[in-house]
């Protein structure tokens, strides 16, 4: 169901869809964090999901192409650099617009790409030098290739903690190269990451068929023959329940009012 940056799935799942369990919804991130950051305010109110479970908390990364003159993390903070984003709410665009703010990026936006393949396909044609917030998991998986071939400058990892493998490669951590007042800011942005391949019920759900979804989600997140699958694909498996999920979203729900605002500041252009 696209829309709007995956509001109007999230939209329908909480006011149009059954609510006996058999309609979910899995949105892009940033849809769980709109109603907090987005001054547009969609209809749709993240608390009151019921979450089966995410698949992935892993990082994301900004990254340039080979021939863009950026291509360090240093370099990106002092010379322009155009990057491919998606419209309002998507990540391309927040975090891009997060490392302007708060790490005083060069980044110049190209916006309105339909999704990360149109995004990759604009740095190969040259239309961009890169982007931001694309999954480290996704690039192994799509472009693997291009790792392979060196056409990719990893400048900078986002996570809830640092990622061992992009740490080895030298990859710095966002949060470690802005002041430690920003910090607050960095983390409730970046705690999107949570919910990477989300699945969530409208919260009229009944009770058996949550718990039902909620153990099978997480059976099949240890499951061997799926674990091969996803190794065979290169992605990351690194699961939550739902239960833990849910509190999470209601926490980043309870943040205080002044760090909500310095966020929603830091995303705007």
């Amino acid at each position: 169901m696209p829309g709007a940056g995956s509001y109007t799935a999230a939209e329908y799942v909480e006011t149009q869809a059954p609510k006996d369990g058999t309609a979910l919804g899995s949105v892009f991130p940033g849809a769980i964090m709109a109603p907090l950051l987005d001054a547009k305010k969609p209809r749709f109110d993240p608390t009151r999901f019921i979450y089966i479970g995410t698949a992935e908390t892993g990082p994301r990364l900004c990254l340039s192409w080979h021939t863009s003159k950026v291509k360090t993390y240093d370099d990106m903070l002092k010379t322009k650099f155009i990057v491919a984003s998606s419209q309002s709410g998507g990540a391309s665009r927040d975090y891009a617009l997060l490392a302007n703010a708060l790490a005083s990026a060069q980044m110049q936006l190209v916006s309105g790409y339909k999704g990360g393949a149109d995004m990759l396909l604009a740095i190969e044609r040259g239309e961009v030098e890169g982007l931001c917030a694309f999954d480290w998991s996704t690039i192994k998986t799509a472009r693997g290739a291009w790792l392979r071939e060196k056409k990719l400058n990893l400048l900078v990892q986002f996570g809830i903690q640092p990622d061992k493998a992009l740490t080895s490669l030298g990859v710095p951590e966002f949060k470690t190269r802005v002041p430690a007042a920003q910090h607050a800011v960095a983390d409730l942005v970046v705690a999107q990451q949570l919910f990477s391949r989300m699945f969530f019920l409208p919260k009229e759900a009944p009770a058996d068929r949550v718990k039902l979804l909620r153990d099978a989600f997480m059976k099949t997140m240890s499951d061997p023959s799926f674990l091969a699958e996803a190794g065979k694909q290169q992605m990351n498996i690194d699961p939550l329940d739902g239960e833990r999920v849910g509190e999470v979203v209601r926490k980043i729900y309870a943040s205080s009012p002044e760090i909500v605002a310095r966020a929603r500041k830091a995303l705007q252009p």
